[in-house]
């Protein structure tokens, strides 16, 4: 059983490398044929894509795999309907909320840019890896992902090939919209052949339930996207006129890194799930699994700045100045990030998801204090050190609260 699991997690990890190979090479394109003004722009409108994205999984995912996992197939059906009603309705609020964002927004050039990245994350959005995962496939949705990542670069090499004047932001937030499509597509033929059909239509009823139940893993996933997105605001806040380049760079590298390890995590999340009714045998295979995720966490870390370093003197030349000294602050968020893998699912499978929520609310105001206190003489690496210490803040309090907790596994059924 542990070889077939381990077989999965490297297949998993092996596609989402080759996943994060291809985004490499996309955006040393993306950020040489834009510079770095074009580039902050492109990266302000995919931080809006980030946020209503999140806003419509309603940060249910690892809830949802839960579900799936000990459903029916009448209740994966039943559930399945109801999610895609969900979305629905949250795709339409999303897309609102970015129309209202986009027209309120100082600089008009950058409107159409921000409603574009709403409308991206909403697409995004409809990609369903719980599914996935609670069948341990989830090198499947690695392998859907990575035929996307494939047409984005592919697509953005044609277009800057054939038509340079073209290559703008805006585009290139375009053709990452439409490059989601077929994913969404081939998932939802997938579903259907090993789930069936939704039942459909869903009461909007159950859409309500659903959120409510899922409102403190909702408000858990907004807290750590606006402590890991903050530091563009906050400099433009504090300068507008800030090069936020490099910046932007080194958040997609910690993100990169952090989603490298997601997979694993699904599985790992999936296999926990199973044992949740043990009690204290359950607790006990939660830091065992804990110690060697603090290990991989480490390595990673103190790995991370060098091999980032030298893809950012090798691909990203005109940022390899500003980029380097933010790496080295950014990458102590991985750290407690892998580490707090088994005991963030060790809190959703026993559904103390409130603490959970509340554990990443105070993270997220402590990391954005320092941030704010700290940025007008560091600048950038304030804004990392930020994040950096937000998420050790986490790791602490969850890890409390796993200690404190003794309840079994609770997470309601499937509605």
């Amino acid at each position: 059983m542990f070889q077939g699991v381990l077989r999965k997690m490297s297949a998993a990890v092996l596609l989402l490398l080759g996943c994060q190979g291809l985004l490499l090479f996309a955006m040393q394109l993306v950020s040489q044929r834009l510079g770095k003004s074009g580039y902050g722009r492109f990266g302000l409108a995919m931080s809006m894509s980030v946020f209503a994205s999140q806003f419509i999984q309603w940060g249910m995912d690892q809830v949802l795999t839960v579900k799936f996992a000990r459903g029916s197939a009448d209740d994966s059906r039943r559930l399945l309907g109801v999610l895609l009603r969900q979305k629905q309705v949250a795709a339409a609020l999303a897309l609102m909320a970015g129309a209202i964002v986009a027209l309120s927004w100082g600089e008009a050039d950058d409107r159409l840019l921000i409603f574009l990245g709403a409308a991206d994350g909403v697409c995004l959005a409809f990609t369903i890896p719980s599914l996935f995962d609670a069948r341990g496939k989830t090198p499947t949705w690695q392998f859907y992902a990575f035929c996307r990542h494939s047409l984005y670069l592919g697509t953005l090499t044609l277009a800057g090939s054939f038509f340079p004047e073209q290559f703008t932001p805006l585009r290139v937030v375009e053709i990452h919209l439409l490059c989601i499509l077929p994913e969404v597509l081939m998932e939802q033929i997938w579903i259907h052949r090993n789930y069936g059909p939704p039942v459909w239509p869903a009461p909007a009823s159950e859409v309500l339930t659903l959120w409510r139940a899922a409102a403190p893993m909702a408000l858990a996933v907004l807290a750590q996207q606006v402590l890991f997105n903050s530091g563009l605001p906050i400099m433009r806040a504090l300068d507008p006129k800030t090069e936020t380049g490099g910046l932007y760079l080194s958040n997609q590298f910690t993100t990169a890194a952090a989603s490298f390890v997601g997979a694993p995590a699904a599985i790992l999340h999936a296999r926990l799930a199973l044992h949740a009714h043990e009690g204290a045998a359950f607790r006990a295979r939660v830091w065992k699994t804990a110690l060697p995720c603090a290990a991989a966490g480490l390595v990673v870390s103190l790995a991370y700045p060098v091999v980032t370093t030298w893809i950012v003197r090798h691909f990203f030349k005109s940022l390899a100045d500003s980029t380097p000294a933010i790496l080295y602050v950014d990458t102590w968020r991985l750290a407690p990030i892998i580490t707090a893998i088994p005991l963030s699912s060790a809190l959703i499978c026993q559904g103390n998801l409130r603490g959970f929520a509340a554990a990443h609310v105070a993270a997220a105001l402590i990391g954005i204090t320092v941030a704010v206190t700290f940025a007008p003489e560091f600048g950038p690496r304030a804004t990392s050190a930020g994040v950096a210490v937000g998420s050790c803040a986490s790791l602490i309090f969850i890890a409390c609260l796993v200690l404190l907790d003794r309840r079994e596994a609770d997470v309601e059924r499937a509605p």
